[in-house]
């Protein structure tokens, strides 16, 4: 069994609470590719919750309409697949060069790191970012660009394995938002 931490975000630091869903076509994806499939697969650790069976409900007797979604948050999206997320917390977005813990469900991360090569914004508010290559990224896009054990079989261990000899921890503190990004 993994060894697993607590996932704790601030949505409102994130800027969850106001990213909206716009559109229909908006409302469509975030019905297909993010509530479906957390309703048709609830993780082992927790049951699908009311709100998402009430908005999978709502989409099949509309027609499978989903401008109900419409102007919903991306936080009140993320919470009806189960993600909680807690005030005051220094939480970091998804983006190129963050280093985060991955998702074990909503309510919790494994122990294994993830060095983010792009932006991912879809990411933001279900991964603990916390921290931020700020050197040797390249390094980590390399080894991305390694031959894999079998990509068809979307088997992506590289075939011949690389480790982290040396890491450093510049701060304990988030880095500043403040004039750019982190």
């Amino acid at each position: 069994a993994a060894f697993t931490v607590a996932s704790e975000l601030d949505a409102g630091a994130l800027g969850l609470e106001t990213a909206r869903i716009a559109d229909a076509g908006e409302a469509m994806n975030a019905m297909q590719f993010d509530l479906l499939p957390a309703l048709k697969r609830p993780n082992s650790t927790r049951q699908s919750t009311p709100t998402l069976v009430e908005w999978a409900n709502r989409f099949e007797t509309n027609g499978y309409d989903p401008a109900f979604l419409v102007g919903k948050s991306r936080r009140e999206l993320l919470e009806a697949i189960g993600y909680r997320f807690t005030s005051g917390l220094a939480s970091l977005p998804a983006t190129r060069g963050a280093v985060a813990l991955v998702p074990a469900s909503p309510a919790e991360s494994v122990l294994s790191l993830a060095i983010l090569l792009a932006d991912h914004p879809t990411r933001t508010g279900r991964w603990v970012v916390i921290g931020q290559v700020v050197s040797g990224l390249e390094v980590a896009e390399s080894l991305s660009l390694a031959l894999h054990a079998s990509p068809q079989a979307k088997d992506y261990r590289p075939l011949m394995p690389a480790s982290v000899q040396n890491a450093e921890v510049l701060s304990t503190c988030p880095p500043s938002t403040e004039g750019g990004t982190p």
